[in-house]
């Protein structure tokens, strides 16, 4: 699928050493009744995160809905998005994160190929460029890496790069800037 949400397992050995005890990994989303990938998608997902128990904080919450999508778009440190160039039309939950001061972790794909300042209001994972699986892979983890270290090493740090994204994302990512502009460009 082209969000390539197991990326996030291409080394499990690199993932269970950064993350010890200190990284929890959340995934949600429903799978429609006839989508099969999908469902592999969501079994391989707990598979995962059964094997790993105790050493892996990961997760995957079912019966997703637009209730849970507030509280994860409300609550999350670091929103991560690594869809297969240049396939993400837009990726709106990416945009929620920033109102509430998340951070984005995403490959220049829709909106966040717009938005983001790599390293000042979020990361970028990759370049401007379609790369493969394995490429893609190995910077997810460089920028993981970074990211994990600015949490906790660097709190002062990560209070701007918070501060940043509501104030590059929030004014332009929004449906009163889109309708404003929309008003103006076509029906003035």
């Amino acid at each position: 699928a082209y969000k390539r949400a197991t990326l996030l397992f291409t080394d499990m050995e690199f993932l269970l050493n950064l993350s010890k005890d200190r990284v929890q990994y959340v995934f949600a989303g429903k799978a429609h009744p006839k989508d099969i990938p999908g469902k592999e998608l969501i079994k391989t997902i707990i598979e995962i995160s059964r094997k790993y128990e105790g050493r892996l904080r990961l997760v995957f919450i079912k019966n997703y809905n637009m209730w849970l999508a507030a509280l994860m778009t409300q609550g999350v440190d670091i929103w991560l998005n690594n869809p297969r160039r240049p396939r993400e039309a837009c990726g709106t939950s990416g945009m929620k994160v920033t109102f509430n001061g998340g951070i984005n972790m995403s490959v220049l794909d829709g909106w966040w190929r717009e938005a983001c300042k790599d390293r000042v209001n979020g990361w970028a994972i990759g370049d401007d460029e379609e790369i493969s699986d394995e490429e893609a892979a190995a910077d997810f983890y460089k920028v993981l890496e970074d990211v994990v270290s600015t949490y906790y090493a660097k709190p002062s740090k990560w209070m701007k790069m918070m501060k940043a994204s509501i104030a590059d994302c929030a004014p332009i990512f929004n449906s009163q800037r889109m309708v404003n502009e929309y008003f103006h460009k076509f029906y003035k």
